[in-house]
């Protein structure tokens, strides 16, 4: 077993401690080691800027190669909590180069918006997740885009004669980059029934579990 490390995290130096071995699973660490960082003859590293609810994420992904997703909410409010919870360690781990991490923070958003209750009772929040998580998604990266458009066109399906949604979804075409752009060519590729869209989303869906 490799020698341990301690890392205090926050700014009231929270402790955990995590094998070497582990903790070169992250590139940035893995770096820092390999420099010699200051206090690595101690053992120790201080991440004063990092939150320990967020890090202990993290250190359990190096510690197990899985994000853990034993909890299981049948109300749609706690639902949308733990997608904001895991929002800001998507940060995180964007921080520290985990990209397989990274993937599956985003294959449980999916697996979470697909089993939430009326797709209109939660449109701002959801959209508001996925607009912010767009800015740590590597260009090239297609599988959240796809699945943004597969909601937004089974979205506009099913609610296309209800006048909130669509002034709701109107908002958020107006707006610039990357997101907005994939809301418009959703709505834009709207056609057939509401089944038949439900059918594309679900698509989207499988496209992100199929890539992991």
């Amino acid at each position: 077993m490799s020698e341990a490390f301690t890392i205090l995290v926050g700014s009231d130096k929270h402790k955990f401690t995590i094998e070497e071995a582990c903790l070169k699973k992250c590139p940035v660490f893995l770096a820092m080691l390999e420099g010699q960082f200051k206090g690595y003859h101690e053992r120790c590293i201080q991440l004063p800027e990092d939150e320990p609810e967020e890090f202990e994420i993290i250190l359990d992904y190096l510690n197990t190669d899985h994000l853990r997703t034993d909890q299981y909410f049948e109300d749609d409010q706690q639902k949308l909590e733990d997608i904001k919870i895991h929002l800001d360690v998507l940060s995180t781990a964007d921080k520290y180069g985990l990209i397989g991490m990274k993937d599956a923070i985003l294959a449980r958003f999916v697996a979470l918006v697909v089993s939430l209750g009326p797709m209109d009772q939660h449109l701002e929040e959801v959209l508001s997740v996925m607009e912010i998580s767009y800015d740590l998604v590597a260009d090239g990266d297609d599988y959240l885009p796809c699945f943004v458009r597969g909601y937004a066109s089974t979205l506009y399906a099913v609610h296309h004669n209800d006048a909130k949604t669509v002034a709701a979804l109107n908002r958020w075409k107006a707006k610039g980059g990357r997101f907005a752009m994939d809301i418009r060519q959703g709505c834009n590729d709207y056609f057939g029934t509401a089944v038949e869209k439900q059918g594309i989303w679900k698509q989207a869906d499988w496209c992100i579990r199929d890539r992991l």
